[in-house]
C-alpha cells in the first residue's frame, strides 16, 4: 500500500485505480484501504487522490498507526504502535528509488 501511495503522490492529481494497475500497480482494494489512515480520499467513483496527511506520510514527516481496526467501513480503533513510510515499505522496496518517479512503473 505504501508503494501505491507513493505512486499517487507522484501523479499529483486524482488517479484511476484501473489505469494505475495497467501501469504496473497491483491490489485494487489497497487504494480504498489507504483512506482508513486518512492518506487518500475518493475524488469520484474509481478515482483516488492523496491528502495532505498522505503527502506528509510519504515525505517522512508523519507517522501513522501501524493498524486501524475497521468495522462496517468505520474505524473503531487503531494501534498505539506507529510506523513511518520506511517501516511500511519494509526491506522489499527502496524508498529513495521509489521517490524517483521514473522507477515506479519499471
Amino acid at each position: 500500500m505504501a508503494r501505491q501511495l507513493i505512486q499517487i503522490y507522484h501523479e499529483n492529481k486524482p488517479v484511476n485505480y484501473k489505469a494505475m494497475r495497467e501501469r504496473g500497480s497491483s491490489g485494487d482494494a489497497d487504494y480504498s484501504k489507504l483512506r482508513h489512515w486518512g492518506l487518500v480520499e475518493q475524488a469520484k467513483v474509481g478515482w483516488w487522490q492523496i491528502t495532505q496527511r498522505g503527502r506528509l506520510f510519504v515525505e517522512g514527516i508523519l507517522y501513522v498507526p501501524r493498524k486501524v481496526h475497521v468495522y462496517d467501513n468505520r474505524i473503531v480503533g487503531e494501534s498505539v504502535d506507529v510506523i513511518s513510510v520506511h517501516d511500511a515499505l519494509g526491506e522489499k522496496f527502496d524508498y529513495d528509488e521509489l521517490m524517483r518517479k521514473e522507477t515506479l512503473y519499471a
